[in-house]
């Protein structure tokens, strides 16, 4: 069997023509893409105009906001954070509602209520969580907002209840290479993910375009060419 040899020029054409390929597939799915998010956007809007109709309403609606904010504080900073956070519920004009302490294995945890007025609830909530990544980090904040109109009277806004649950550490983290490790993680794994999808993708994509380039030029242009002299 008679080995083929491949040319440089056709190897530098299939690099070409599979590159091509792959262009224009990326490009015909950002179009796609972009076309479901503008249909998306249209089937929005009439949601959205009747949201802002309700706000117009002369009759605003009451609503009932609860939040609750969980994180770790190093050891020995408890006490002065849930200090700080009893202050800063007078500042907002709210009150503490409840306040559960509990010492166990030289560690402070406990659960704070504070019940805040409604047009201070984001600044409170800000300020506390600032608060804590002083002294520790903040793990989650989850915050639920339920419609109550028509169970208080217009001037009776009820306040937002804000539950603060914080727990200190022992305060030992790994080692400082194995943070940098950890930290580069994500991107090592994003990286190995996209090399192998390149890969799965590019090499049957090279070899298909390779097959193209060899029809094309041993196959139809001298069967071409051949008809054309005959044709002469």
């Amino acid at each position: 069997m008679k080995n083929v040899k491949i040319r440089k020029r056709e190897i530098g054409s299939a690099m070409v023509l599979a590159v091509l390929v792959a262009t224009l597939a990326a490009y015909s799915h950002n179009l796609y893409v972009k076309e479901r998010s503008f249909s998306g956007t249209l089937l929005l809007e009439p949601c959205l105009e009747t949201t802002q109709r309700i706000g117009n309403e002369p009759d605003e609606r009451v609503k009932q906001i609860r939040e609750t904010i969980e994180g770790e504080l190093k050891k020995g900073t408890f006490e002065s954070v849930v200090s700080q956070l009893e202050e800063l519920t007078d500042q907002k004009e709210g009150f503490v509602s409840s306040l559960y302490i509990t010492y166990r294995d030289e560690l402070w945890n406990g659960e704070m209520v504070s019940q805040i007025p409604q047009k201070n609830t984001t600044s409170f909530v800000f300020e506390t969580r600032n608060l804590i990544d002083k002294s520790g980090k903040v793990i989650s904040i989850t915050m639920s907002i339920t419609d109550i109109t028509g169970k208080y009277a217009k001037e009776e806004v009820p306040y937002a209840t804000i539950r603060m649950a914080l727990k200190e550490t022992t305060g030992l983290e790994p080692p400082e290479p194995i943070v940098q490790v950890l930290s580069i993680l994500p991107l090592l794994t994003t990286c190995l993910v996209w090399i192998a999808e390149g890969l799965i993708v590019g090499v049957p994509l090279c070899f298909v375009s390779l097959g193209v380039v060899l029809l094309v030029n041993r196959g139809i242009l001298p069967v071409w060419k051949k008809q054309l002299r005959k044709s002469q």
